[in-house]
């Protein structure tokens, strides 16, 4: 089986291929028969068509002579559904459109890094672009488009991971993390960040890899479990901006960070998922744990363990987060904020009179 770009091992049609990636258009030498093959992979990577690897260019040759005309009438036909960003400059202002339709962005800032991604399985596309203000100030922005022809959405927005831990830009730089708090080289938990909001198609095109997609991340990200054999698809998937590890110290809360102690420690311990938590508290009291309350909540449950224990609980792929147990107490004043209950009663003057309400989580039927 050839290695190589797509499969493809000979050095003029990898060059094609990463032309066309780049550019999204191709150059195609007539008396190349690899550019037929880097037609086909480049339309793979719109999903028009599916290529699988070949052995030799004679059992290529019956794909390249036939499939030719298809994948070419494939390939004109996604052009026209999917026309190109542009950018127009008139005077001091910069406008953005789609092919010749209206600009859906106009601005004074200098606009820099234009360039579109194909939303999978359709003729939409997001468009990507920096702006950098007269105080040189930049900002990125995106547009999406459903259609391909007009732009349902325009926003700046911010590509930087807010985690507890610590706020970082994953395409930029990770912050370091000691040894004792990294994954291990079995983990399979990832971040991967999107290059726009999360459209269903991202998602769906990430999960057709046996990805198992977790919790949201701000910004434009996710935690998933991405198997070892589909990390390099997942992280070449083109509106994958970034796909870096979630530490075991993104998973625990600073109280318990700095510093851990001996121990023992009573904590809290989620799970990803409800069908976790059993197999999760079995294993933690294999190794020396004691599970104080299996069933604290959905996909929560408390076990006391030592600094090392929880240390190594928290490199687990099936576990979400962990932070000290504490008893029930009031929370009001949090659960206005979070909830908006202040934002309403300084704006609309709601003062909730006479409305009394309690809820206890680890009293809720698990089903809910």
């Amino acid at each position: 089986m050839t290695s190589g770009i797509g499969g493809c091992g000979d050095p003029t049609c990898q060059q094609i291929i990463l032309n066309a990636i780049e550019a999204r258009t191709l150059t195609i030498p007539a008396t190349n028969l690899w550019s037929l093959v880097a037609l086909a992979f480049a339309l793979s990577l719109a999903g028009a068509v599916v290529i699988r690897r070949h052995t030799s260019r004679k059992e290529c040759r019956p794909f390249c002579d036939k499939g030719f005309p298809l994948a070419l009438s494939l390939l004109l036909t996604a052009s026209a559904a999917r026309a190109q960003v542009n950018a127009l400059q008139s005077g001091q202002i910069t406008y953005l459109r789609l092919g010749d339709g209206d600009p859906f962005r106009s601005t004074a800032s200098t606009v820099s890094g234009l360039r579109s991604v194909a939303i999978p399985d359709s003729a939409g596309l997001v468009a990507l672009w920096m702006e950098t203000d007269s105080a040189g100030a930049a900002l990125p922005f995106y547009a999406v488009s459903f259609s391909g022809t007009t732009v349902d959405t325009v926003t700046s927005t911010s590509y930087n991971l807010e985690l507890r831990y610590t706020t970082f830009d994953p395409a930029i730089e990770q912050p370091a993390v000691a040894g004792a708090l990294q994954n291990d080289d079995e983990s399979e938990l990832y971040i991967v960040q999107f290059v726009t909001q999360p459209l269903p198609p991202f998602r769906e095109a990430v999960g057709a890899h046996g990805c198992t997609i977790y919790d949201f991340l701000p910004n434009h990200a996710y935690v998933i479990r991405v198997p070892a054999s589909s990390r390099a698809a997942v992280e070449a998937l083109a509106f994958v901006r970034a796909l870096v590890p979630y530490h075991s110290a993104y998973r625990l809360e600073p109280l318990i960070l700095d510093p851990p102690g001996v121990g023992p420690h009573t904590t809290n311990i989620r799970v990803w998922q409800p069908g976790q938590k059993g197999a999760v508290a079995a294993r933690v009291a294999t190794i020396g744990g004691i599970v104080n309350s299996p069933d604290s909540g959905k996909r929560l449950f408390v076990a006391t363990l030592t600094a090392d224990q929880l240390l190594e609980v928290a490199g687990w792929d099936e576990v979400s987060f962990l932070d000290p147990w504490g008893p029930i107490e009031p929370d009001m004043n949090n659960v206005r904020e979070v909830g908006g209950a202040n934002d309403l009663e300084d704006v609309a003057g709601y003062l909730g009179s006479g409305v009394r309400g309690e809820v206890f989580d680890q009293v809720s039927p698990l089903a809910h």
